[in-house]
């Protein structure tokens, strides 16, 4: 199996776009996934603030006529399915995040704002570092749920985990 977990529009797409590159959430969802590859299902409602991320796509010096092909999901993919894969890094406050920025607390609040794409108000207490994020060939149909859940890897078109290495005793 491997972790997935879900994400509303746009984010979830800007994050597979890689526009935002840290996900934020109020608990430490991610804590303990460090390090591993997890799934991202798009979930089947969007965000209620349809101006928040655009102001924060604006201030990044991306063009207004960019915003909803970097939030739209490509043809073939939609909403209920798992559609990309990413690298899940560590965990922090957000709070620590920002202040501990090598330029201060200003701008390290701002710097946070722009990888999460949304304002300070508006994301959430822990933020996680997401990397190497790529789309899957295609879109795979799967039943959301809340917080960090397992899916099977051959569901989503992964191959299985190869199996660890036997050790011989001679």
């Amino acid at each position: 199996t491997i972790p997935c977990f879900s994400m509303s529009q746009p984010f979830a797409a800007l994050l597979l776009n890689g526009i935002k590159t840290v996900e934020t959430r109020n608990n430490l969802m991610f804590a303990g996934y460090e390090g591993r590859t997890a799934a991202l299902h798009i979930g089947r409602r969007d965000w209620p603030d349809d101006k928040g991320w655009r102001k924060q796509l604006t201030e990044a010096g991306i063009p207004a006529e960019e915003h909803d092909k970097l939030a739209a999901l490509p043809k073939g993919f939609s909403r209920g399915q798992v559609c990309g894969l990413v690298d899940l890094g560590p965990t922090l406050p957000s709070e620590r995040r920002a202040t501990q920025h090598p330029e201060g607390a200003k701008a390290g609040w701002k710097a946070l704002e722009r990888a999460v794409v949304a304002s300070r108000t508006d994301m959430g207490r822990q933020a996680t570092e997401v990397r190497g994020v790529r789309w899957l060939d295609k879109g795979v149909a799967v039943s959301g749920q809340p917080g960090v859940f397992e899916v099977e890897r051959a569901a989503v078109g992964l191959p299985e985990e190869a199996p660890a290495a036997v050790n011989e005793v001679v």
